[in-house]
């Protein structure tokens, strides 16, 4: 199964920040990422840039917001 984890932001440089990844996911030369509120990463490489975009617009972003809503609401009640 999956590994979840709370990682430091790090500066790089003026532009940039970095989150390592954790040594217990496989990882390739490059990882790929799309991202907007969340960010989606194929630590190996192996998922297009593209594709990864593609996958959050249609699946993970239009059920994020509904779920964040029903969380909110629970909330505060």
């Amino acid at each position: 199964m999956g590994i979840k984890d709370t990682r430091k932001m790090l500066k790089l440089a003026k532009y940039s920040r970095a989150v390592t990844i954790p040594t217990k996911l496989k990882t390739g030369e490059y990882a790929t990422l799309a991202g907007d509120r969340l960010i989606l990463m194929d630590p190996r490489g192996e998922i297009s840039p593209d594709e990864l975009l593609d996958f959050l617009e249609k699946f993970i972003e239009p059920n994020l917001w509904g779920w964040l809503q029903e969380r909110k609401e629970s909330i505060d009640v």
